[in-house]
C-alpha cells in the first residue's frame, strides 16, 4: 500500500502557473525566444563588422606619426590582424558558450596588444559581451504539478 504525498502545511494542493514579471528586458515573451536570438545574431553581426572596420582602419588609417598606416609603413598586412576577425566571426555561432570563449579572446587580444592597436578593440569586446550574456526570454511552460505516488504509477502503466 503506499502512502499519498502529503504538502506541507499551509501549501495549497492545487497546481498554480506561476506568473511571469516583465522585468523590461527586451524579448519575446511567447517562450519561442525568437527576438532575443534575432538580437544577440545582429550584435554578434555587428560586432564583426566593427572588428572588420576597425582593422581597416588600422591598416590604413594615419596609425604612425608620419600619418601612414600598418600597410603602408611595412607594405604587408600583419597576420595577428586576422586574429580578431577570426575571433569575431567565432562570435556568429549560435552556443553561449563559444560566443563567452570569443568575447573573452578578444578581451586577451585587446589586452596584449592594448599598446599598439588594441584600445581600438574595446568596443568590439563590450559588444561581444554583451551578446554572449544577453537574457534568454522566460520560458512561457509552467513547471509540471506535484503529484501523489499513485498518480505517477498510473501514468507509467
Amino acid at each position: 500500500m503506499t502512502v499519498p504525498y502529503r504538502y506541507p502545511a499551509g501549501r495549497n494542493t492545487s497546481p498554480q502557473v506561476p506568473q511571469v514579471k516583465d522585468t523590461g528586458y527586451i524579448g519575446s515573451r511567447d517562450g519561442s525566444g525568437e527576438s532575443t536570438r534575432a538580437k544577440v545574431l545582429l550584435m554578434s553581426l555587428l560586432s564583426l563588422i566593427l572588428t572588420f572596420t576597425v582593422t581597416l582602419f588600422v591598416l590604413f588609417g594615419p596609425i604612425y606619426s608620419s600619418g601612414a598606416g600598418v600597410l603602408q609603413v611595412m607594405g604587408y598586412m600583419p597576420p595577428g590582424l586576422l586574429i580578431p576577425i577570426a575571433v569575431a566571426g567565432v562570435g556568429l555561432f549560435h552556443l553561449r558558450a563559444l560566443k563567452i570563449i570569443a568575447a573573452i579572446l578578444m578581451m586577451f587580444f585587446a589586452i596584449i596588444a592594448g599598446f599598439s592597436v588594441g584600445l581600438l578593440y574595446f568596443p568590439v569586446v563590450v559588444l561581444m559581451f554583451i551578446a554572449a550574456f544577453r537574457r534568454s526570454p522566460a520560458p512561457e511552460d509552467a513547471p509540471p504539478a506535484p503529484m501523489s505516488d499513485d498518480e505517477f504509477w498510473n501514468q507509467r502503466l
